[in-house]
This record gives C-alpha cells, structure tokens and sequence, in this order.
C-alpha cells in the first residue's frame, strides 16, 4: 500500500495566520493604542473581531477601485473605534496604521515553521506560499518575515 504523501507533490502555505501570527500585530497595535491614543476599554479579542469586519468591507472597497489604499486602511479603524464608542480623528487613525505597519514589518515566523517546511523538502514535496492580500503588502511581509 502507498503512503498518501507518496501523492503529494506540492503543498500551499497560507502566509498571514500561518508562517506567522498575524494577531500579534494587531495585538501590539491595539495594546498602545489603548495606553497611549485612545482607550476603548474592551478586550482585544472583541476589538479585533470588529475591527478585521471592517477590514474585510473597507478592502472590498478598495481592491473595486472605490477607496485608495491609505483611505482603506484609515476607514477600518475609524469604523472599528467608532463601533466602540469613539470617533477617533485622522491623526489617531494614522498612529494606529503606523504602529501596525511598524509591528507587521517585524513579524517572526511562527515555531517550527521551518522545520516543517524543511520536512516538506526532505519529503520532496514542493511549498508555496498562498495569500489573498494585496500583492505589493503581501511581497513586503515576505521579504521582512524574520
């Protein structure tokens, strides 16, 4: 009888939440927005949660050509605060995309990763990496993933 992975000749890799931990950014981001800009006095995972249905609408809007890139990413935390109670301003909104571009070009693989791509190898099965992000954000992440 064959192995299954004998069949196997390619295996795709998801990159955010899977080579690394995209949450930890998010979480760093959240946790000096809440001591340092503006406190919502909720827990991260409810933020969170609010926050990525907003991302999902605001990118909807920008991959159809209705919003620019910054426009996109500034809306999702101004609707995501806003849905806490509080209208934050375009600077606010600024330091919160600044803090999660600061923390996302300083992402770590998660443990073992790459011992698993390594066994991927050694199985002489081929990894890709696969992501639905924009492409220029999602090359960036690759290129700075530690």
């Amino acid at each position: 009888m064959e192995n299954i992975v004998d069949n196997i000749k390619y295996v795709g890799i998801d990159l955010d939440d899977t080579l690394y931990n995209r949450d930890n950014v998010y979480k760093n981001t959240f946790y000096i927005m809440e001591k340092e800009v503006v406190c919502t006095n909720s827990h991260f995972e409810k933020f969170n949660k609010t926050f990525q249905k907003y991302s999902i609408n605001e990118f909807d809007k920008y991959t159809t050509g209705k919003k620019s890139k910054l426009s996109y990413k500034l809306d999702r935390v101004k609707s995501a605060y806003k849905d806490f109670g509080k209208t934050i301003s375009e600077e606010e909104a600024l330091i919160f995309h600044s803090l999660y571009e600061y923390f996302r070009n300083n992402i770590t693989l998660r443990p073992d990763a790459l011992e698993f791509i390594q066994l991927l190898k050694e199985l002489h099965v081929q990894p890709f990496i696969l992501t639905n992000g924009p492409s220029e954000d999602q090359w960036e992440k690759i290129k700075d993933i530690r």
